[in-house]
């Protein structure tokens, strides 16, 4: 009889021990998913911005010659909806320091989920190819 209890009782502390075993595994693997999310996340958004910086140098060097004879300093807003960035936003404002050159500053805006990055970089731009 007492081996019998000794057997349940020695069952149950095994059982309860593997399950603290199975729930510290569950605990630490999803803190690592937690983490590689935030930083995919990250990622994406960064190469988003990166994305837009780059298609506003492009757009404004198809535009150079347009460009000079305006020089307007207002902002100009760039469709982004083809580039499938969520909820993303590309402006450009143009100054003309001296007539051989163009500041362009390039305003981003990407967002996901509840990660967003804002940037915004200056280029000198020259107007003759």
């Amino acid at each position: 009889m007492r081996r019998r209890r000794l057997r349940k009782g020695s069952t149950i502390v095994i059982a309860l021990l593997a399950l603290s075993l199975v729930a510290t595994g569950l605990f630490l693997l999803g803190q690592g998913a937690n983490t590689m999310m935030f930083n995919s996340n990250r990622a994406y958004v960064e190469a988003c911005s990166r994305n837009l910086t780059a298609s506003a140098l492009a757009w404004a060097q198809q535009n150079r010659s347009t460009l000079a004879r305006e020089g307007q300093q207002a902002e100009i807003t760039l469709d982004v909806e083809r580039l499938e960035v969520p909820n993303g936003h590309l402006g450009i404002i143009l100054e003309r320091p001296d007539a051989k050159s163009m500041k362009i500053e390039i305003n981003t805006k990407c967002r996901r989920g509840r990660m967003a990055v804002e940037r915004s970089q200056t280029h000198l731009f020259p107007l003759e190819r």
